[in-house]
């Protein structure tokens, strides 16, 4: 019985001095971002967007940590296909990565971080922009109007665009000054699929299968407190 008190109260001690050395901090920046697809056809073209967000980092040792936050992001993309159509879109997100840092001190100056982890992803809200060239395929009985086409992005029901959610791998390379302050370097690899109406995307490409999936390269500045 002593045994598990005994445990009980170093295990204890254990979390509230880990908690109390729970560090947290803010980061903005911007991002380019695009749609990853299995073969050159479309042309997949980043996009400029912005993302601000805040973490808390728990240290498990001197130079190991979790650190985990919630960023709001906005990123565009755009694919181009088969020169017919053009479709920008641009897509209002919610990010929570995990990353697993670890931290290489760099003489008395600063710390050098390396982080990698998952993230999951909510899309909040999204706009796209259709540009349809003038074609001719009347003899299959096919035509399509030419010019711009903009409307929300629907995620849900039978004229669904796009999912939600999506989820993937995360990546972090930074470098942290002694004062708190810290930049650092993103990369997200996507591993949902992303594009509902497959019929569409499959006759505009040609492909059998097609699946878009989110490629994210961030670069931010932060302070941590």
């Amino acid at each position: 019985m002593n045994f598990k008190v005994l445990i009980f109260v170093i295990f204890c001690s254990m979390s509230t001095l880990a908690f109390s050395q729970v560090r947290y901090g803010v980061v903005g920046g911007g991002n380019l971002s695009r749609l990853a697809v299995p073969d050159s056809e479309p042309n997949s073209k980043s996009g400029i967007g912005f993302f601000v967000g805040g973490y808390v980092d728990v240290p498990l040792n001197s130079a190991l940590s979790i650190r985990s936050g919630l960023n709001f992001q906005r990123i565009g993309v755009r694919n181009d296909f088969r020169e017919i159509v053009s479709i920008e879109r641009r897509m209002n997100s919610l990010e929570l990565p995990v990353h697993v840092t670890y931290a290489i001190p760099i003489r008395e100056a600063g710390n050098l971080l390396i982080g990698v982890g998952p993230f999951v992803g909510l899309q909040l809200s999204g706009k796209i922009k259709e540009t349809w060239e003038e074609i001719d395929v009347t003899n299959e009985g096919i035509s399509f109007p030419s010019g711009d086409f903009e409307s929300d992005i629907v995620y849900s029901g039978d004229h669904a665009l796009m999912n939600r959610f999506d989820y993937g791998i995360s990546s972090l390379l930074g470098y942290k000054f002694g004062n708190g302050l810290f930049i650092r370097v993103g990369y997200n690899i996507g591993l949902a699929q992303l594009n509902k109406r497959q019929e569409e995307f499959q006759f505009n490409t040609g492909q059998k299968e097609y699946k878009e999936n989110s490629r994210v390269v961030s670069l931010g500045i932060g302070f941590e407190f």
